[in-house]
C-alpha cells in the first residue's frame, strides 16, 4: 500500500485525476453492493441485470457531483477537513439518485439502503484520501529536518501549519512559557514548558529552535536566546 501510493504521487496531475476517478467509481459501486448485501444478507440481487443499470447511473452521477464539487482539484497532500464537505455532498447526491433511479424503474430497494449507501460512500471515498495523505506525509517526513517551535500562540500555529506543508522542516515539539497552554494539544503537538527544551533537543534530534513570538520585545527575545544559548535559534 505504501509503495503503491508513493508511485502514484510521481504521476502527472492528469493521471492522478484519472486514478482517483477509477478508484472512486469502484468505491461507489462497492458501497451500493455492501449496503444491499448488509440489508438483504445476500448478494443474490446481483443476478438481476436491472441493478447493473442502477449501479452505473449512481456511479456516473456521483462522480459528476464530485467533479463539480472540486474534489479532484484538491491536492491529496494538502487535504483538510473541508474536503469532507465535498464528499458529504456527493454521498447525499449519490443516495438521492439511487432512490430516484430505483423508484423510476421499479427496482426493489429497501428504505434503509440509500442511507447506508451514503454512509459507505462517505467513509470509503474520504477514508482513502486521508489514508493516502497520511502515507504521503509520513514519506516526506523522513527527509525533513526536525525543528522545535518556541511559542504556541497564533503565530506558532501558523508557523507549524506552514512548516508541516513544506519540504524542509518537520515540527517535532511546541514550547511555551504560558502555564495555561502546558500539556494542551496544538496542531497535533503537545505544548511543553520552556525548561524542557534541552530534553526535547536530545530526544528529537532537533538542532534548530524557531521563535514564533512576534509580539514580545527585543530584550525578551535576547533573554530567551541567551537562556538556551546552546541551541540554535531563528526568530520568526
Amino acid at each position: 500500500m505504501h509503495d503503491y501510493i508513493t508511485r502514484l504521487s510521481s504521476l502527472s496531475r492528469l493521471n492522478k485525476v484519472v486514478v482517483q476517478l477509477i478508484l472512486d467509481a469502484i468505491l461507489i459501486a462497492v458501497s451500493f453492493v455492501l449496503a444491499m448485501g448488509v440489508r438483504l444478507e445476500s448478494l443474490r440481487f446481483l443476478a438481476d441485470p436491472a441493478y447493473a443499470f442502477v449501479i452505473l447511473t449512481v456511479t456516473v452521477v456521483t462522480l459528476v457531483v464530485f467533479w463539480f464539487g472540486d474534489l479532484y482539484r484538491i491536492l491529496t497532500r494538502f487535504l483538510t477537513g473541508h474536503v469532507l464537505i465535498s464528499i458529504g455532498i456527493g454521498a447525499v447526491a449519490s443516495a438521492t439518485v439511487l432512490y430516484l433511479t430505483c423508484l423510476a424503474f421499479g427496482v426493489f430497494l429497501p428504505r434503509s439502503v440509500p442511507v447506508m449507501h451514503a454512509a459507505f460512500v462517505f467513509l470509503t471515498v474520504g477514508g482513502l484520501r486521508f489514508t493516502a495523505r497520511h502515507i504521503l506525509r509520513s514519506t516526506n517526513h523522513a527527509s525533513k529536518r526536525p525543528v522545535i517551535i518556541y511559542g504556541a500562540g497564533e503565530a506558532g500555529l501558523q508557523l507549524l501549519t506552514a512548516l508541516s506543508h513544506g519540504r524542509e522542516y518537520l515540527p517535532v515539539a511546541l514550547v511555551d512559557d504560558d502555564e495555561k497552554l502546558h500539556n494542551m494539544m496544538v496542531g497535533g503537538l503537545r505544548v511543553v514548558e520552556g525548561k524542557q527544551i534541552h530534553r526535547l533537543i536530545q530526544k528529537t534530534g532537533a538542532k534548530e529552535v524557531l521563535l514564533a513570538m512576534p509580539s514580545i520585545k527585543r530584550t525578551r527575545r535576547r533573554e530567551i536566546a541567551c537562556k538556551f544559548r546552546h541551541s540554535l535559534f531563528a526568530f520568526c
